[in-house]
């Protein structure tokens, strides 16, 4: 331990994530392991067609994975969003899309989350797809239209065994996050646009048996090095109670 302030790896930015990914995995599984619950279970589950079905720990091993566990956060990162011509009619969409919904926040409101159907999320996803165009080399395995819907129906249909429709949304806008973290050393991407003491507490205290999904209205300007449009940037939150899951995906 003592050698680690003068410890440096350097590697390239896929191999970092893919690094990262092995780390999850293996710290989940050793925290079930070492659980003293009467249920040490751990899923193994892919996508399928669209759906989430069981596989094989074979094909863990062979595949990218995701680890699904109590409180995890899932968002995009290292993202560019589209060009301003495209992105204003994907924002607008998602805009209207929200006030039907529920409440619509001003700038600096914080409403509490509340209920939508599970259709209701997996729409807001589809129509926020666009807005992510690019991503920086490493960092293409954080989102995936397919693999968020799957994992929103997977996290209501194993909610405390039983089916749920239901779940918890959170809006929050106005907000001016920098794409980037940059010092002399290296570049970092933002990768918290829900903060960890407001909208990430209350997320929370409503995401314990089923999940709650964050949206948050960014507004791009290209001072924080985004392409100067609005945009909405998910967040899933998984339940507390969320059973330790290995979700499979090829690339």
């Amino acid at each position: 331990m003592e050698d680690r302030a003068v410890t440096r790896f350097y590697t390239a930015a896929h191999i970092h994530r893919a690094m990262q990914r092995m780390h999850e995995a293996d710290s989940a599984l050793r925290e079930r392991i070492a659980s003293q619950g009467d249920d040490q279970t751990v899923n193994f589950i892919e996508l399928d067609g669209g759906n989430i079905v069981p596989c094989s720990p074979a094909k863990i091993l062979a595949s990218n994975i995701t680890t699904l566990r109590g409180h995890r956060r899932i968002l995009p990162v290292g993202f560019q969003t589209d060009y301003k011509t495209r992105l204003q009619a994907v924002t607008a969409a998602v805009d209207a899309r929200l006030r039907a919904l529920g409440p619509f926040p001003a700038d600096g409101e914080a409403p509490p989350p509340y209920e939508i159907a599970l259709d209701d999320a997996l729409s807001l996803l589809d129509l926020v797809a666009p807005t992510f165009s690019e991503f920086e080399p490493g960092y293409e395995d954080t989102w995936n239209l397919d693999e968020y819907k799957g994992i929103l129906r997977h996290l209501l249909i194993s909610a405390k065994g039983q089916t749920h429709d239901k779940m918890y949304l959170l809006v929050r806008t106005g907000r001016n996050l920098s794409r980037v973290h940059s010092d002399a050393a290296h570049t970092e991407f933002a990768d918290s646009p829900d903060t960890a003491r407001t909208e990430s507490a209350v997320a929370k205290t409503f995401a314990q048996n089923v999940p709650v999904l964050m949206m948050i209205r960014q507004n791009g300007a290209e001072a924080q090095y985004w392409r100067g449009c609005p945009f909405w940037w998910p967040v899933i939150l998984t339940p507390a109670n969320t059973r330790t899951t290995l979700f499979a995906h090829n690339r």
